[in-house]
């Protein structure tokens, strides 16, 4: 066995040599054998065909990195609708070949050119590792980019070495509600540290249902996330939503399976969920009344039980399953095929189980009336009693709750008291009182951030203050006797937010280093009492934060308090952030073009960037009053139901990219496949397309016969706009860093599409949040050579927002509320909002308000421009039309003032104007992008509906562009429409069922 260091993990990993033998993958002595150092250092490979791999590898499910390209390998991993696919090939013809498949695959695929002996990937992030080429890399560097458990296969023509990660010592699980089954809100992960980036991400972005209760429980095991949840893809945009079991790899978040949950959903105000259990080799839940287990990797139904009553909460301990009811306590084996023993009591309230003592509250009233809780002990492999106490003496309160139990203790806590009792034989120890609260007075008291470490009882003395210095005092108790040990007094500020130090309605979680506030996204130093923020994500409502696999896990919500928090399920890495980055660093590739490409005359297009110009006003100066007819429409993305694109669905992204346009050529992107291509506006002929190596969310620009767009790899490239011919690739991340992001390998620091050009020079920001990752770089960059003019880093105070595309203005740049001279790139806050376009606090690419009502609490998704706000905005040089989705209502104010009404489950998506006409365009039913869309062009003065037509598919997110007399349409099925001028106008139903297909 051989032990190496990668990070501050310690790996153990494990060598299997394979042969096929009648069919089957056997290893070396009959089993997993774990190799000695010396053994390892051998090249341990014997014959192997090509068929055993391709059986281990169409089993797989996750994230796939593929190093040198093999075919056989390929065509089973692309036909694999559960995995992802990195492959990074050093050879072009490779690249090319490897491409072949991704156009028929079911996997997501991701084609790279990679000629460096470093992966890009972040450590333990892979679910599975295909070397092809072993010579290129290292093996440790294979291995610290695959997650414990997992394993990499080294294949050398028809052989192949099989290498696995173990999971490290000290890397912890979450295997209970509240940690595990003593419930005591501690984890023993030593891995845990302040959360500096994003290990990964997916959407949604926002609660999509019951703003606290719609992710209610998060379990991990065996390197599986498990949810209970109503935020997926089946639910987007529903009015009455199903809640769902969901699998999510650990280390990628990649989704593993899910299934309709059949238990209890608690509803109302931020509850947990006690009713699943990750033990072992699998998972335990609870349905109205039985226990099913469930396997964990593929989602299967292994066993179930039924119950006499609704369960109310699990435990996992001593190889058994313990269910709690209102009046009974049944201990059941493991496969669930017998019951062990049953307790039964009327009126039971929690379960924990510590050492060998299952403790558990039978509340009710005495014969004066009181309220009377019994603390019972039972032993748990055989379900005798072992001690019953009358908690009256100390406790009357309604509501009683088990806290936590430790080390021969059991602590009960009730509003404003905690007490303690020993789990030997119930005998009172202590009580103490305290001022602190919950941060919602409905909340379960034990939110309030008592735990129980190193021997001490930490009792939160009082809530700090709201303002932001406010501070919080915990004292450590002989967790026997009581007396004080020793204080714990917070220092320094929390975060900047709009409720600065209000904790609100989250667990709060301890380690051995820190006490973790997920509402103010703090950690508090155990041993100083320093707090140590990060500001680009915040604790969901009800769970706050979870640590688990040396990550913290977090879940969408729907607070407007933080301008600058990342949203949806992530988990979060502690690794230290890079530097920022030098102009001299080795960024820039060059391409076939380079050197060979000179700037054009001006193009007379109106839309050359994404909204049209610098300011993205979405206006055109032209007439559309003759439009009357659709010209074509054409396939642009591929809708195949690939895992990214799910994930990206999920978001509420764009399956297609609105168009930019230049003479007789205009461009748009396959976003999730990250594919540009240029069509010809005549017909929509294809001319020619380019693959990027991540998605391109947005339109690319058009300067003076260069097309410039960024990737979700971190690059900003330049093609020759006339043939796609590459010019230049510049990285505008500070290193290439991988993580997994809705379903699809890209950068820490993405790069939005829309690349904005101004003053002779390209703009492009990359990143996610001004704290996470190190926060944001943005580059001005000449056109022609790809070499920076400047580059700066964005973060700290200051910045209110998320990364965004930039917005120009004369002689500045903006994101968000950050101005930078185009020419120095100094940098200043812009003070009241200023009148460029801004994109709330999630940014102008966000979307999420066109399916989920919540996204538009507190003005989390409104967008400001010269006075104005809605969720929508265009304006021209003399009016500015604004949809509000609340009101549903697009509304043109002025002189001229008149409304539109957009009734439900109609939405609107997109909007642009002219100096005569509005366009808007949106969806029959916002639940169902496949029910239809519809555009309409209205009368800029009055409002009087001009044209009207039928879309296919729900328009795509700001999907509409205009050049000339011609309106370009995207919409969620993956094509693009061209509207204009007919020789002979068409009537309205003719031309709705040339767009329709009827």
């Amino acid at each position: 066995m051989r032990t190496m260091r990668i990070g501050r993990l310690s790996v153990v990993y494990v060598v299997v040599a394979c042969i096929a033998i009648s069919g089957s993958c056997n290893s070396m002595a009959g089993g997993l054998a774990v190799a000695s150092e010396s053994e390892t250092r051998k090249e341990v490979t014997t014959h192997l065909s090509k068929e055993p791999l391709g059986q281990i590898l169409s089993a797989q499910r996750g994230l796939c990195i593929q190093i040198g390209y093999g075919a056989a390998a390929t065509d089973v991993i692309c036909a694999n609708s559960h995995l992802v696919l990195h492959c990074l090939c050093s050879d072009g013809k490779q690249v090319e070949q490897a491409r072949k498949h991704a156009n028929s695959a079911l996997a997501s695929v991701i084609v790279e050119r990679w000629e460096q002996q470093t992966l890009p990937h972040l450590s333990n992030l892979a679910s599975v590792i295909v070397v092809n080429a072993p010579e290129k890399f290292e093996r440790s560097e294979v291995l610290r980019v695959l997650s414990p458990g997992a394993s990499a296969y080294f294949v050398d023509g028809d052989r192949f070495e099989q290498v696995t990660k173990q999971r490290p010592p000290g890397m912890g699980s979450w295997t209970h509600q509240w940690h595990d089954s003593d419930g005591g809100l501690t984890t023993d992960d030593q891995y845990i540290d302040v959360p500096t980036g994003l290990q990964w991400l997916s959407g949604p972005s926002f609660a999509m249902a019951g703003r606290k209760n719609s992710t209610q429980s998060l379990v991990s095991a065996s390197g599986i996330n498990f949810y209970v949840t109503q935020n997926v893809l089946e639910n987007v945009g529903k009015p009455e939503m199903a809640q769902y079991l969901v699998a999510r790899d650990a280390f990628n978040g990649m989704v593993l399976w899910q299934r309709p949950w059949t238990g209890t959903f608690v509803t109302g105000n931020g509850e947990t969920n006690a009713r699943i259990v990750a033990a072992e080799d699998r998972l335990f839940v609870a349905g109205e009344t039985n226990i099913q287990a469930i396997e964990m990797s593929t989602g299967d139904l292994i066993g179930d039980f039924p119950l006499p009553q609704s369960p109310d909460k699990l435990a996992f301990a001593f190889g058994k399953l313990y269910v709690q009811t209102l009046d009974h306590i049944i201990a059941i084996e493991k496969n669930l095929a017998s019951e062990s023993w049953e307790f039964e009591a009327s009126r039971m309230s929690g379960m924990v189980i510590s050492d060998d003592v299952l403790l558990t509250l039978v509340s009710g009233r005495s014969s004066d009336g009181r309220f009377q809780h019994l603390l019972y002990g039972l032993d748990p492999l055989t379900g005798g009693q072992r001690f019953s106490t009358n908690t009256q003496d100390q406790l009357s309160a309604a509501s009683v709750r088990v806290n936590f139990a430790q080390d021969g203790l059991v602590a009960l806590q009730a509003h404003g008291s905690l007490h303690l009792y020993s789990a030997e034989d119930g005998e009172h120890l202590w009580s103490k009182e305290t001022d602190a609260r919950p941060g919602k007075s409905y909340v379960d008291e034990r939110y309030v951030g008592h735990f129980y470490r190193h021997g001490l009882v930490w009792l939160l003395r009082e809530n700090s203050p709201r303002e932001s210095l406010g501070q919080n005092t915990w004292v450590g108790l002989d967790a026997k006797t009581g007396k004080f040990v020793r204080e714990l007094s917070t220092k320094g500020a929390w975060p900047e937010t709009a409720t600065p130090a209000k904790m609100g309605c989250q667990l709060l979680i301890a380690s051995d280093r820190y006490i973790m506030i997920p509402r103010q996204s703090t950690f508090i130093d155990f041993d100083t009492g320093e707090k140590l923020p990060f500001k680009f994500t915040r604790g969901g409502c009800g769970l706050g934060f979870v640590p688990a696999n040396g990550l913290v896990y977090s879940h969408p919500h729907a607070c407007g308090c933080f301008s600058e928090a990342t949203r949806g399920f992530m988990g979060m890495h502690s690794i230290e952030p890079p530097r920022p980055g030098n102009l001299d660093e080795n960024r820039l590739t060059k391409g076939e073009a380079y050197g060979k490409t000179e700037l054009s005359g001006r193009s007379k297009s109106l839309w050359p960037m994404h909204r049209g110009g610098v300011e993205r006003t979405a206006y055109a100066p032209t007439n559309l009053g003759s439009v009357d007819r659709l010209l074509w429409s054409q396939q642009i993305a591929d809708v195949t139901e690939t895992p990214s694109l799910r994930s990206w669905k999920l978001r509420t992204g764009n399956l297609v990219s609105p168009a930019t346009v230049a003479d007789d050529t205009l461009y748009v992107a396959d976003v999730d496949r990250g594919v540009v291509k240029a069509l010809d506006i005549r017909d929509g002929q294809t001319k020619w397309s380019y693959s990027a190596a991540a998605r391109v969310d947005t339109s690319p620009t058009i300067y003076r016969g260069l097309c410039l767009f960024g990737s979700h790899d971190g690059y900003v490239t330049c093609l020759r706009a006339g043939d796609g011919a590459l010019v230049w690739k510049y990285r505008a991340a500070p290193m290439d860093r991988r993580m997994l992001a809705y379903g699809s390998v890209e950068s820490n620091w993405p790069v939005s599409g829309t690349v904005l050009v101004q003053g002779g020079l390209a703009f492009v920001a990359a990143g996610r949040a001004p704290d996470a990752d190190g926060g944001i770089e943005v580059h001005a960059i000449d056109p022609l050579t790809g070499i920076p003019s400047w580059t700066r880093r964005v973060g700290g105070v200051g910045y209110k927002g998320v990364c965004d595309f930039l917005v120009g203005d004369n002689d500045r740049v903006f994101l968000s509320n950050i101005g930078f001279d185009v020419a120095t790139g100094e940098h200043d806050v812009v003070q009241d909002g200023g009148q460029h376009l801004r994109g709330g606090k999630v940014g102008l690419l966000e979307a999420s308000w066109t399916k989920h009502d919540l996204a538009t609490r507190k003005d989390i998704q409104t967008w400001t421009a010269k006075g104005t706000s809605g969720q929508l905005l265009a304006f021209s040089p003399t009016a500015t039309v604004a949809y509000n989705a609340d009101t549903r209502v697009l509304e043109c104010p002025g002189q001229n003032a008149w409304t539109q009404e957009v009734s439900a489950p109609a939405q609107l998506t997109s909007l642009a104007i002219t100096d005569e006409h509005v366009v808007a365009a949106g969806g029959v039913d916002r639940s169902d992008v496949g029910a239809g869309g519809w555009i309409r062009i209205y009368s800029s003065v009055s409002g009087e509906e001009i044209f009207g037509a039928e879309l296919p598919a729900e328009a795509a997110f700001d999907g509409v562009s205009i050049s000339n007399q011609a309106i370009l349409v995207a919409t969620q099925d993956g094509s693009l429409h061209c509207f204009g001028v007919s020789p002979d106008a068409k009537a309205p139903n003719e031309v709705a069922s040339q767009v329709s297909g009827r």
